[in-house]
């Protein structure tokens, strides 16, 4: 399903008006903050030992969930939410279901 569907030839037109220069040191700088994820402390001397031990524990957490998103949320619903609350929710997936199927 596609939201915003103006997004992509929004997206197209700045592509074409960026210069080549800010597009090549925005792809530098997300591959080096994507890498960054994955070195050992030693190669990070300049953050502070509370950045960096905040900062490998969101890693970790935002792994997880990217890569368990569906198990993640079952977990959460089973712990968080009332059996009341669950019967709604699934009574209104049905007639979603319902509503597509029509």
């Amino acid at each position: 399903i596609l939201v915003h569907p103006s997004y992509f030839p929004q997206f197209e037109k700045l592509l074409n008006n960026t210069p080549k220069r800010v597009l090549a040191n925005y792809l530098m700088w997300k591959a080096v903050k994507f890498s960054i994820l994955y070195v050992t402390k030693k190669l990070l001397p300049w953050l502070d030992e509370y950045e960096y031990s905040t900062f490998r524990w969101w890693t970790s957490v935002s792994l997880t969930l990217e890569s368990m998103p569906i198990a993640i949320s079952a977990s959460y619903v089973r712990k968080h939410f009332h059996e009341d609350l669950k019967q709604q929710v699934m009574e209104m997936v049905s007639n979603i279901k319902k509503e597509f199927s029509n």
